[in-house]
């Protein structure tokens, strides 16, 4: 079978307020994408909702159903942080109810993104719950690893026993990081815990490898790593120092770590008179724990409980002795009188451990244990376990889904679309596609055109049409009626429509579309965008044929239609949508939401990609066209020109620009007129702002290699614009072209994850011409961008995307009927 799909549910995950935080889950999850898993992250953030009002919890709730959600990466891994309501009325035992509600809103983008084959969940009470409630629902797999020590804290109370045991009984595999974690679950759990399996935690061979001591001084240094909270025994380390010190005069102790109590082991320290023994350092980056450990003799663990503790494993890979209390987790790897000292769990042990140690330890072979310890405990070694387990739970996944339609069989497909000015450039590219695939394509793009018109393109036939207003059926109603001249006629007209759209189901525009896609025999109707979905819908009843929705965007998220409209749009896509065979948009935002909004599975994602060009354009003559000199900078807009895009504030930051930076706009829009009105206000008509006007996609694609930095300024109005991912994107990505933007959900994504990007404030006219010539001014930074560009080009364009679409319609999973030959 193919590499597994794994999503992993953790609230323990780095963020950036608390970098080091869940790092070993961070680290586990980049061994298996090493191991060449895919894998998503889901971690859940606290929302507080503190009061216990009615109306403020309402208003509370509200804002969180409303809070932004969005991808990002760490380090390379793309992880959602959602929020789930905590405080207040939501009591500590029912954060696992109120985390499953936030991991449950958000899953479908999840799932859109990332067709997950498995939930691997860290602890049971919030995610273990979460992912056991969510994959019955899915029909997923669940793994759960559990790190909670002592045990207890999750079963002490009612509510918290019954949703840890919820997702511990649910879970197919239960994997505890220690044996002495295993029999404290035991010890709560029962019977229950029967089902649990040992699998330790591991670490990065590459950061923590050995090295030989340097003695350049006299002192016996011992180090502590952690968060210096209550259970970690900082306290009684401190008082066993102080005990130790007169058999071992020359010890000193560096506390690594922050939070809140480290003033409080600051202080103690001083009232014990050792302050000066003392250091604390900062909690550091792995490499520089690391450093820190093999620049010490022995690292200490002082803690009254430990489930593993991964400090341990990571000294001893780096060569150093461990001193550590009974403790549990340290016991199943550190060997007593081999790699280190076992004490008991106590200050006393702790003060003749530390005695002991500071004469014993520069008497422990750590070279073979090290060696010992990346066979057994590298993340490397504990992914490729966890690939096991993963196989055994997925037994085979289908390349695509069981089919009817035989890739190799000719279909004929008939595209519709509203566009009316221009046919968008990702229709003609899956028209081509198709064609190439053997398949015969025929397109009908747009109803209310200037003039009707039937031609070829590239082997295509093409119809468009002029939508007169008329409506056959109200003519045949009303063919009896005289004196269509008095003024109670367009009453009597307009009632008419409506009644024949209220009984029939179809607006006299979706009538007059029916008509005309119903002269055609085909196999496939390809649907694009929302305004024909009720169309292909009812051709579907018709016709029995195979029906493709096409969503290029989120209709009914649009700010400048009415809010009764966008309800209405809402209501009728999520009804229309269940008769599609197929389901395809623009990204996995706007997929998740229709999976979430519409109850349906998430729509397959075809992105928005531009066809692959040539290392560089063919001839270079965009400056000259312009009257530009070589060496100009050229900053480029493409693209429809409407008011909600944010135009206006790009071209009124021209008069901000520095000598030799050019704005040029290519397209047109309603809002052309008035943009040229301010470039002219202000002075920038001088060659600083250039409006080209329309350009056909060829001729476009070469232009949009000689620019210099592509911007795409659109502002998050509403949600069909917050998660866009407008066609310029992929056609400055094959130009190789770095671009700027605001802060979108699907543009960071594409910038951290591809690295041409440069996400800033894009809001006011300044911002945006200095966030331009920073972008320019830094040769260095600019040729990364570059380079990323020219890297990312090979990832983001069409070739892949079309693959995917033959995919999707190698997949259709019903068989077309004949065409009815009486309509």
């Amino acid at each position: 079978m193919s590499a597994p799909r794994i999503l992993v549910l953790s609230h323990m995950y780095p963020r950036d307020h608390y970098p080091t935080g869940g790092i070993f889950v961070h680290e586990q999850v980049k061994a298996l994408q090493r191991q060449g898993v895919e894998v998503a992250v889901l971690s859940g953030e606290p929302f507080w909702i503190s009061s216990r009002a009615p109306v403020k919890i309402s208003r509370a709730l509200n804002a969180w159903r409303n809070e932004p959600l969005r991808w990002r990466r760490w380090d390379g891994v793309a992880v959602m942080y959602f929020p789930y309501c905590v405080g207040g009325i939501f009591r500590d035992f029912i954060h696992s109810f109120t985390y499953w509600q936030g991991a449950n809103r958000v899953i479908e983008q999840v799932r859109a993104r990332l067709p997950f084959d498995l939930i691997h969940a860290h602890t049971s009470f919030l995610d273990g719950h979460a992912a056991v409630r969510i994959g019955k629902r899915l029909d997923c797999p669940v793994v759960l690893t559990e790190h909670t020590g002592p045990f207890s804290v999750l079963t002490g109370h009612a509510g918290y026993r019954h949703f840890t045991r919820t997702g511990v009984e649910g879970a197919a595999r239960v994997l505890a990081v220690s044996r002495s974690l295993k029999a404290d679950m035991a010890t709560e759990l029962g019977k229950l815990a029967e089902k649990v399996e040992v699998l330790g935690n591991g670490f990065d061979p590459a950061v923590y490898f050995s090295a030989p001591p340097v003695k350049d001084h006299n002192a016996i240094r011992m180090l502590w790593v952690g968060h210096p909270s209550p259970i970690k025994g900082v306290d009684r380390l401190i008082r066993a120092m102080r005990r130790a010190l007169p058999q071992a005069p020359n010890l000193e102790l560096t506390v690594m770590g922050g939070g809140e109590g480290v003033d409080d082991v600051r202080r103690q320290a001083a009232e014990l008179g050792i302050d000066d023994r003392v250091t604390f350092v900062p909690a550091g980056k792995r490499p520089e724990v690391a450093a820190a450990m093999r620049a010490h003799d022995f690292l200490v663990v002082s803690s009254h409980t430990e489930t593993f503790s991964l400090v341990a494993l990571e000294a001893m890979a780096c060569g150093r002795p461990v001193l550590t209390t009974a403790c549990g987790g340290p016991e199943d790897f550190v060997i007593h009188g081999e790699t280190g000292l076992i004490v008991e769990n106590s200050e006393d042990g702790l003060a003749a451990g530390i005695a002991d140690m500071a004469n014993a330890y520069s008497g422990f072979d750590m070279s073979k244990a090290a060696i010992r310890l990346r066979e057994a405990h590298s993340w490397d070694n504990v992914a490729r376990k966890l690939m096991g387990i993963y196989r055994d739970l997925i037994p085979g996944r289908p390349a695509s889904r069981a089919t009817k339609v035989p890739a190799s069989r000719s279909l004929r497909i008939l595209m519709i679309t509203t566009d009316h000015l221009m046919i968008d450039r990702r229709i003609l590219q899956e028209a081509e596609t198709l064609r190439d695939a053997g398949h015969e394509v025929e397109l009908l793009a747009g109803f209310e055109c200037p003039q009707a018109e039937t031609y070829v393109w590239h082997g295509i036939p093409v119809s468009r049409y002029v939508y007169d207003w008329n409506d056959t059926r109200a003519q045949k109603l009303l063919r009896f009626v005289k004196h269509r001249n008095n003024r109670l006629w367009p009453y009597l007209w307009r009632a008419t429509q409506k009644l024949l759209a209220l009984v029939s189901g179809l607006t006299s525009f979706e009538h007059f579309v029916v008509r005309q896609v119903l002269e055609r025999q085909f196999d496939v109707l390809h649907v694009h965008d929302y305004p024909l979905l009720r169309v292909g819908a009812h051709v579907k009843r018709r016709r029995n044929c195979v029906l493709v929705y096409d969503a290029h965007e989120l209709y009914h998220g649009q700010a400048q239609l009415p809010a009764p409209v966008r309800r209405r749009y809402r209501r009728r896509e999520r009804r229309f949508i269940h008769a599609a065979d197929a389901a395809i948009t623009v990204n996995p935002y706007i997929a998740g939401i229709m999976a979430r909004d519409y109850g349906c599975l998430p729509p397959r994602v075809l992105l928005n990609a531009a066809p692959p060009g040539p290392a560089v354009p063919a001839v270079k003559n965009l400056r000259a066209q312009l009257g530009l000199p070589e060496q100009a900078r050229i900053v480029l807009y493409q693209g429809w020109m409407s008011p909600e895009r944010g135009i206006d504030a790009l071209v009124r930051a021209a008069a901000h620009f520095p000598v030799g930076i050019h704005l040029v706009l290519i397209g047109y829009g309603e809002c052309e007129p008035q943009l040229k009105a301010i470039s002219q206000e202000q002075g920038t008509d001088d060659g600083r702002v250039i409006f080209m006007g329309r350009i056909e996609p060829e001729l476009l694609a070469e232009l949009t290699w000689e620019a210099d930095l592509g911007v795409i300024p659109y502002r998050p109005v509403d949600l069909n614009h917050l998660y866009c991912s407008p066609n310029k994107l992929f056609e400055f990505a094959v130009a190789g072209l770095p671009f700027l933007a605001n802060d979108l959900p699907f543009l960071r994504d594409i910038a951290e994850e591809h690295g041409f990007g440069v996400i800033t404030n894009l809001d006011q006219p300044k911002s945006i011409a200095e966030a331009i010539e920073q972008a320019l001014a830094d040769p260095v930074r600019f040729a990364a961008l570059k380079a990323a560009a020219r890297a990312a080009a090979t990832r983001l364009n069409w070739s892949i995307e079309g693959e995917k679409l033959l995919d999707i319609y190698a997949g259709l999973n019903k068989s077309p009927s004949e065409a009815d030959t009486d309509g």
